[in-house]
């Protein structure tokens, strides 16, 4: 009461609290006046409509690990240098941007480590404009980071509320409750993530601690991976369809269930429920899925099937049950689905969107021809990204989706409106269309642009705006297709974070 009246007295006389009087407050609400020492908080959850357990530890220096159990279960964690996640199939990736933005502001929120004093971790400030009743509101994002998340505390108590974190599928928030004493701190023995479409997950606490010492922090770099037989050829079966996308035919689960599209845009695997059914694959849990356009589409998950491609063949992913009817109309050929990340992130994957071919390779054994090279490869959202630069600016990433089909470059809302790309420019109205429905955008051209050395004129683009889903991407200018690489054989090799633009 002591600390709650002397707060009110302060915001009574000088009309807001200065933040270190919140961040203090915050502190001896949480009691981490000592500093923000190691904690593991476990429990039972409910995660994409599932029951499971989970287990989040936080080391006193700033790594963390956090698990979740069971078929649509995952892991991420901080080893001290570099953020990662894993999924079902337990093998890591290295975050970036994004990603990695969020995961840090999310653990230094829920270990208390967000409100120490001279810390320099995270930015912190008090956040503009009105703050709802009973709520102090700071804005919080890592140094260099794109992303503000906004941080809610109880005006009363000082403890922490929630975390809002903005993202290019609508963004999540964090909510905290039941707070109990654990040893000389308190913890909240309820957490909530919110999401689009009504999605909550819940993790009650029902044990907390102190983290086992030697408890790594670390992923195992082999697991999950996969296997490849050598026996089998790396060129695979493909087919080119008329608007230019890739279509290979894999196995699920040992059976032959028809085409995929090969997209290097899905992040999650993607299969019709008929598909999914003859493969036997078990239906669990629900999540949802974006992509152009603002909406995001329910979506169910199946899980269980080994997905087998070439010589690679991986162990059981999670994938996301969608009709794909409509868009194997277009493409002129009935679809089982559509693979990208869980594929290309196990292989180096050779493509050519033009002959067309894709080869599976091994990464432990497969080299460039003599006189190629490697050009960094950003993975962002799951979706590869490389650089580019057009009509005189500086250099920018552009997503390279395979999935884009004959499209030559799509730029983000963020970056049409920071280069005021639209301004003085012959354009016309048209509409995209993806998971996340149509939304707007114009049609006209760049001057120049150029990437991995070679440089083209007057190439074809879309401009869109702030309402275009995945698209509404800041981190990155624009996405581009077959319209930009389909004259260069691709190389991805997500594992070592590089790519090569081979001649054709």
């Amino acid at each position: 009461m002591i600390l709650t009246t002397l707060s009110l007295g302060l915001a009574a006389s000088t009309g807001a609290p200065d933040l270190e009087t919140v961040l203090a407050r915050t502190r001896a609400a949480l009691g981490l006046d000592g500093g923000a020492g190691a904690i593991e908080l476990a429990g039972d959850a409910d995660v994409f409509g599932a029951p499971t357990s989970f287990t989040f530890t936080f080391a006193a220096d700033g790594r963390f690990l956090n698990v979740v159990d069971g078929p649509l279960g995952n892991a991420t964690g901080f080893d001290g240098l570099a953020t990662w996640s894993s999924d079902a199939g337990w093998l890591a990736t290295t975050l970036e941007l994004e990603d990695d933005e969020f995961l840090r502001l999310w653990s230094l929120f829920l270990s208390g480590r967000l409100f120490l004093s001279g810390s320099n971790e995270a930015e912190v400030s008090l956040a503009g404009g009105e703050p709802k009743p009973g709520e102090v509101a700071l804005d919080a994002r890592i140094p260099g980071g794109l992303r503000v998340a906004r941080v809610a505390i109880d005006a009363a108590t000082g403890l922490p509320m929630s975390l809002a974190f903005a993202s290019i599928l609508g963004g999540e928030t964090w909510t905290l409750a039941d707070w109990r004493p654990a040893g000389a701190r308190r913890v909240p023995y309820r957490i909530e993530r919110h999401a689009a479409l009504d999605t909550k997950d819940v993790y009650r606490v029902t044990r907390t601690g102190t983290p086992i010492a030697e408890r790594a922090f670390a992923p195992d770099p082999t697991r999950g991976l996969g296997a490849f037989d050598r026996a089998v050829a790396s060129d695979v079966e493909v087919r080119l369809a008329p608007t230019g996308h890739l279509l290979v035919h894999p196995r699920v689960s040992g059976r032959d269930v028809g085409w995929f599209i090969l997209d290097t845009g899905a992040g999650i695997p993607v299969i019709t429920k008929e598909a999914a059914d003859a493969a036997g694959l078990e239906a669990m849990g629900r999540t949802f899925v974006g992509g152009a356009g603002s909406d995001v589409v329910p979506v169910r998950f199946r899980i269980g099937g080994r997905f087998a491609l070439g010589p690679l063949a991986t162990p059981p992913l999670v994938f996301v049950e969608m009709d794909l009817a409509a868009v194997g109309a277009a493409l002129g050929t009935p679809l089982a689905g559509v693979i990208g990340f869980e594929l290309f992130r196990r292989a180096v994957v050779l493509v050519d969107m033009t002959a067309p071919t894709v080869a599976i390779h091994d990464p432990a054994a497969y080299a460039l021809p003599a006189g190629a090279s490697w050009t960094r490869l950003v993975v962002h959202q799951r979706h590869p990204h490389v650089p580019g630069r057009y009509e005189g600016g500086p250099q920018a990433l552009f997503r390279l989706d395979t999935g884009a089909g004959s499209t030559a470059v799509v730029f983000h809302g963020p970056a049409v409106e920071r280069r005021r790309l639209l301004e003085g420019r012959d354009v016309k109205d048209v509409s995209l269309g993806g998971a996340g429905g149509l939304s707007r955008a114009k049609m006209g051209e760049v001057k120049d642009f150029e990437i991995a050395g070679t440089r083209r004129d007057s190439v074809p683009a879309i401009f869109t705006f702030g309402d275009s889903g995945s698209l509404d991407d800041p981190y990155s200018d624009g996405t581009i297709g077959a319209g930009l690489v389909g004259d260069r054989r691709l190389v991805f090799d997500y594992g070592q974070r590089r790519i090569a633009f081979l001649p054709r």
